[in-house]
């Protein structure tokens, strides 16, 4: 004959089929975990603009360097006003493309920085730009 104790009796009533809507309790729960969590990222990277460890960290790298090359332009600029060369640089701007007078910009040694032995090419850009748009102007 076969006995319940107690210990039979619950692991019967884990088991047996009236139990099942506790398994299924479980599996939804778990589901509804994983296609909240999933959801989550999915929203979150698309959507918000998370962004990993390396995008925030390239990120911030660039925004810095921007940063301190708009810092740098006065200075820049300020060299090309007290260079004698500046109206022959300009007459020679004239007649030459962007990437021609960034390159004549880093030859007139306006565009190095403070303490460098070479010019920045994003700062002669950036020094190229604001001295046309200050001679055009006036």
């Amino acid at each position: 004959m076969y006995s319940l104790s107690r210990w039979n009796v619950r692991r019967h009533a884990l088991f047996n089929k009236r139990s099942k809507p506790i398994f299924d309790q479980i599996l939804t729960a778990v589901t509804s975990f994983v296609i909240g969590a999933t959801a989550t990222f999915v929203v979150g990277f698309l959507v918000l603009d998370w962004r990993s460890k390396a995008e925030a960290e390239d990120f911030a790298l660039q925004f810095a360097k921007s940063e301190v090359t708009l810092a740098l332009v006065p200075i820049c600029v300020e060299r090309a006003r007290n260079d004698p060369e500046l109206p022959k640089v300009l007459d020679q701007m004239k007649t030459l493309r962007n990437t021609s007078r960034t390159k004549l910009v880093m030859q007139a040694g306006w565009a190095t920085q403070p303490h460098a032995s070479s010019p920045n090419l994003d700062l002669a850009s950036a020094c190229m730009d604001e001295i046309i748009s200050i001679y055009q102007r006036g």
